[in-house]
């Protein structure tokens, strides 16, 4: 007779913790591109940045907002730097 485990896959919610966080991926579920561009710009530290990204393309809503800004604004490193990082998230 075989055993077989079930391993329970932790999930942590940043967002939870840092209510900055929260905000972030507020503004994202609302396609508000400006607040999410601001947020972004009060970053100072890359590991902060390097968090907050990964709010960001953790999201499924976010690839639609991402790809209309970099349509609008080719210019935007930022939204394509995060599009560029959901694809990887979504493989």
């Amino acid at each position: 007779m075989s055993q077989t485990s079930t391993l329970i896959r932790a999930e942590f919610d940043l967002c939870a913790n840092i209510p900055s966080l929260a905000d972030l991926r507020t503004s994202v579920l609302n396609n508000d591109w400006e607040s999410t561009e601001a947020y972004f710009g009060f970053l100072d530290h890359e590991d902060d940045r390097a968090i907050a990204s990964s709010v960001v393309t953790g999201l499924s809503t976010a690839e639609r907002l991402l790809e209309q800004v970099v349509a609008e604004r080719p210019g935007s490193a930022l939204a394509r730097t995060l599009l560029a990082g959901r694809y990887i998230a979504v493989g």
